[in-house]
């Protein structure tokens, strides 16, 4: 049996490659920041063993749907800068409520930087990729997005994507902004932009 070939995608800055459970240590220094993790599910630190968790369960998305989250890192260099990507949602840790999987299949769009790649443009670079990935080769109907209340940084971003926040979308419950965005909304620029093969 011939094995999977799993999409790698450079942007100007940076190489997104599919994450592997050799990123534990890297996932697991990034997760264990409380200022990293204030905003992201839990919203607490996350131990070497819960991040295993949720790694694996990345890494089993590759396997299963041929698409999922990425690691972020700088084409430059080789570093490890954070995650993005597209995943179907799932129960926590992480995800969501058994309730709230129920009542829907959506893809969400997902992303974390280590602090030191803040404030950089990284995280737009990653997004815009994912969402031009998931449109354009995937050709899925519609990205979802949830965030913090207070995270005000990935509002903007996913704004300036062209997803609009929907009250009606409740995943993540009812304190929780929810943003979406369908294939013919979302507008492809110049920017640099190439599909490889893993």
């Amino acid at each position: 049996m011939a094995k999977q070939t799993l999409p790698v995608i450079e942007t100007r800055r940076l190489r997104l490659r599919p994450m592997t459970l050799d990123d534990l240590p890297a996932l697991a220094h990034m997760f264990a920041d409380p200022e990293v993790m204030i905003y992201l599910p839990t919203g607490e630190p996350r131990s070497v063993e819960e991040t295993q968790v949720e790694l694996r369960y990345m890494v089993g998305h590759w396997q299963q749907r041929g698409f999922g989250v990425w690691a972020v890192t700088l084409r430059d260099t080789g570093e490890f800068a954070g995650y993005c990507g597209l995943q179907y949602l799932h129960e926590e840790p992480g995800g969501v409520s058994a309730e709230a999987l129920r009542d829907g299949t959506d893809v969400e769009v997902v992303a974390g930087l280590a602090k030191p790649y803040w404030k950089q443009g990284i995280a737009p670079e990653a997004t815009r990729a994912a969402l031009r990935y998931g449109f354009e080769t995937l050709r899925l109907a519609r990205i979802v997005a949830a965030i913090h209340p207070d995270n005000d940084a990935s509002r903007h971003i996913l704004q300036s994507m062209g997803m609009k926040q929907d009250d009606t979308i409740r995943y993540y419950g009812d304190d929780v902004p929810h943003f979406i965005i369908r294939r013919g909304e979302f507008q492809i620029d110049d920017s640099v932009y190439q599909v490889l093969t893993g």
